[in-house]
């Protein structure tokens, strides 16, 4: 007769619990740690805008602070209008009429491609003196609208994290707060000027131009060139002008200074560029009526620009080249 050893089986089941235990810590153990992974990854490998957007874009504003020299911080927000498939600055002038100003579309565009590049932004954990202190008051903001619906990215720019040289960052309505590099701060704290496309004519290339004229407003004077074959000739003396493609090129690239409210000006000089279309261009050079800044303006254009004294100079030498 067989009997039983109680504590035989009692031993085998017990083996056998406590291994279906340690296995399930084992699985539970290896899924924590495939999870934690899973979620460091999604919290890392993150992306502020996504491009499929890009083509609803129809606004930018973007709030922050910039320095003055010799006076400290100022705050200012920049109003990015996409028209007509370009981007420019829309402000009122001083009659309370919208002008749109041009913007550097590469500038833009620059920007754009880094609110939607994947990248590491981990999430950090903070108290609430800490959230305080990481995004204070008043952060700079950046507002992305596609048409009047709810904006396709609104988000909080803070301020740097001195443990890892990292800023703090956080869409607006979420609590989620994380850090990455600080490749926000040039598009936040610049001024107005930093996003203006200053160039007198941006649309146009040397190779465009057939024929250039300086008139001096005063006594009437005028100094030709036209192009003839791969010549310049002097329409005064007939001879060749060597360095008119090289005078033509800092024309084309000239750049001002920035925008001025003026509805006075007071021409000296004109510019007068005949492209092979047929078109033709005026750039009128002077004074305003009530100080001596350099100012001119692109007839048919709505803006004023105010230039530095050497770019004036620079454009108006045909005379002494000749």
């Amino acid at each position: 007769m067989n009997f039983i050893n109680i504590s035989d089986v009692y031993k085998k089941r017990l083996i056998i619990n406590l291994s279906i235990i340690f296995l399930l810590i084992f699985i539970y153990v290896l899924t924590f740690i495939f999870d934690s992974q899973a979620m460091a990854l999604k919290s890392s490998n993150y992306i502020w805008l996504e491009e499929r957007f890009f083509d609803l874009i129809s606004r930018i504003e973007i709030f922050g602070t910039y320095r003055i020299p010799n006076t400290g911080n100022n705050t200012n927000t920049i109003i990015l209008d996409r028209k007509n498939n370009n981007w420019v600055i829309s402000q009122y002038d001083l009659n309370g009429n919208i002008i749109d100003y041009p913007a550097r579309q590469s500038r833009v565009e620059d920007f754009l491609s880094i609110l939607s590049r994947r990248d590491n932004y981990p999430i950090r954990s903070l108290s609430q003196t800490m959230e305080t202190a990481a995004f204070g008051n008043e952060p700079s903001r950046i507002t992305v609208y596609g048409g009047s619906g709810p904006p396709l990215l609104d988000m909080f720019v803070g301020f740097t994290d001195h443990s890892t040289s990292h800023i703090f960052l956080r869409k607006y309505g979420e609590r989620e707060i994380r850090t990455g590099q600080d490749i926000f701060s040039l598009y936040t704290d610049n001024d107005i000027s930093f996003w203006y496309d200053l160039r007198l004519f941006p649309d146009i290339n040397p190779a465009m131009v057939q024929r250039l004229h300086i008139l001096n407003i005063e006594n009437q004077d005028i100094s030709s060139i036209s192009r003839s074959l791969n010549v310049w000739i002097n329409e005064k003396s007939t001879s060749v002008f060597p360095g008119a493609d090289s005078y033509i090129r800092f024309i084309i690239e000239s750049r001002a200074e920035g925008f001025i409210y003026h509805d006075n000006i007071i021409i000296q000089n004109s510019i007068i560029l005949e492209l092979g279309d047929g078109s033709i261009r005026f750039l009128d050079i002077g004074f305003s009526d009530n100080d001596s800044l350099h100012i001119a303006k692109i007839r048919g254009l709505p803006y004023v620009y105010y230039l530095s004294e050497w770019t004036v100079n620079n454009l108006l030498m045909l005379d002494a080249l000749l």
